[in-house]
């Protein structure tokens, strides 16, 4: 069921094709500050976590590793006005100070919070899941709480700025046609009430298609299928999965973005289009990383900001939601352009936007998470001096780090441009001793 709406909400928008039309975008190339705080009231906490497992409806099948990085991504573009919760590794002394040595801002220690350590990426499942909802409760009181997919208890409700149920409504897939015009949406094929309900249907779907989990993130619950088998392996991948299974058809496509967009929580101001990035999807369906172009106008994706901007968001804006979020639309060869993921909230490439929108990078990036085992030493001799930001010499970007038993682990991005592609850097990268399946998979 749709939430309620909240009220009429101003709805004006910055983006005119009309008055634009050399330029549509030229609003995006003025020198102005983009940051987290742009959209939230002062004082705001902003916490970048998804719950683990199914809690709250929502398919999350992310390790606790991963998650410490990403929880820290808001720390590189939280802005003057905000505070951020993340967990005690990604804000160790020794990591930040590490990250301040290669450039990165990072928040006046009394704006960041710090969960407690007993939360460590060795806990897992439901466990991890009450400590954490445990701490909410003692650290965001006065809603002022912003998580980017909520817990739905109801003894954490007035912790949160916005009602968790308006969240977990618009980031669920199978919503998505309540307030996206249906031509911009592919096909739906079939709906099932659980993993074991689409286990055990005998339909046949035309092939290719795409079976999704309805609520998840970061490619999780995504599985391209081209053939049988690849519908028999998404079965038993799902297949203990309680939430909706939807199938959809196969969209050909010429480039896959993220659309970033920014509703102020001051409804007299107007909704924005930030940037975007295009998605570097594996085969399977997977979100292996966010590519973002030094260039921030594509031609191509003018009529979806018009759509966004006049059709979609207003819609949002309506329901009581603001922040900043995500939506993922496909361009076909024909000039269509079809939604297939919402993510109202923080997204993977946000921070990367900012530093190329606010200048502090000029060139482009290749989002993804990697590792690096050895020392502080030899982290400063192999790592440090590809890293810097700004720099001639920068081949890495680095928004967040942990270092536990051994092992640097961050999120990052490939910084490439003039005669050297993303594949070229990332060579180089993995040569220097960095892990990562995307480089892996870039450079194969």
């Amino acid at each position: 069921m749709q939430p309620a709406y909240s009220g009429h909400a101003h709805t004006s928008v910055t983006f005119h094709v009309e008055k634009e039309a050399e330029d549509p975008l030229s609003k995006l190339k003025q020198p102005e500050e983009i940051s987290l705080s742009r959209y939230f009231p002062k004082g705001s906490i902003y916490f970048y976590a998804f719950p683990a497992g199914e809690e709250s409806g929502f398919f999350n099948g992310i390790e606790p590793w991963i998650e410490e990085l990403v929880a820290a991504r808001p720390l590189l573009c939280a802005g003057p006005n905000l505070r951020v919760l993340s967990f005690a590794p990604s804000i160790d002394h020794g990591c930040r100070a590490l990250l301040e040595e290669l450039g990165g801002e990072m928040l006046d220690q009394e704006r960041v919070i710090a969960l407690p350590k007993t939360i460590s990426f060795k806990v897992k499942g439901a466990q991890r899941n009450v400590l954490i909802k445990e701490s909410l409760t003692q650290i965001a009181t006065k809603r002022e709480l912003i998580m980017a997919q909520p817990y739905t208890d109801e003894h954490l409700r007035n912790a949160f700025q916005i009602n968790p149920e308006i969240s977990v409504y618009l980031n669920d897939k199978k919503n998505m046609e309540d307030y996206i015009p249906l031509e911009h949406l592919p096909k739906e094929y079939a709906r099932f009430e659980s993993g074991q309900q689409f286990a055990a249907t005998q339909e046949t779907f035309f092939l290719p298609c795409v079976v999704k989990v309805s609520s998840s993130s970061a490619g999780d619950g995504v599985r391209i299928c081209r053939t049988e088998e690849d519908i028999q392996k998404a079965k038993q991948d799902f297949i203990a999965l309680k939430g909706i299974i939807i199938v959809y058809q196969f969209v050909e496509s010429i480039s896959n973005c993220c659309i970033q967009f920014g509703i102020p929580f001051d409804t007299q101001k107007d909704i924005e289009i930030i940037g975007f990035n295009e998605q570097f999807i594996g085969k399977c369906g997977e979100f292996l990383g966010g590519l973002v172009p030094v260039s921030q106008f594509k031609a191509e994706l003018v009529p979806v900001y018009e759509a966004m901007l006049t059709k979609i968001l207003p819609k949002v804006r309506a329901m009581g939601w603001y922040g900043v979020g995500g939506l993922d639309v496909l361009l076909t060869k024909s000039g269509e352009f079809y939604f297939i993921d919402p993510n109202f909230r923080m997204t993977a490439t946000f921070a990367f936007v900012n530093q190329v929108r606010n200048g502090k990078i000029k060139k482009s990036l290749l989002g993804f998470t990697g590792s690096f085992k050895g020392t502080e030493a030899e982290f400063r001799e192999k790592i440090t001096p590809i890293a810097r930001l700004g720099t001639e010499n920068q081949l890495l970007n680095m928004a967040s780090l942990t270092y536990q038993e051994g092992v640097y682990r961050f999120n990052g991005a490939v910084v490439f441009g003039g005669n050297e592609g993303p594949e070229v850097v990332g060579k180089k990268l993995l040569d220097l001793g960095i892990q990562s399946s995307t480089l892996m998979c870039l450079t194969a």
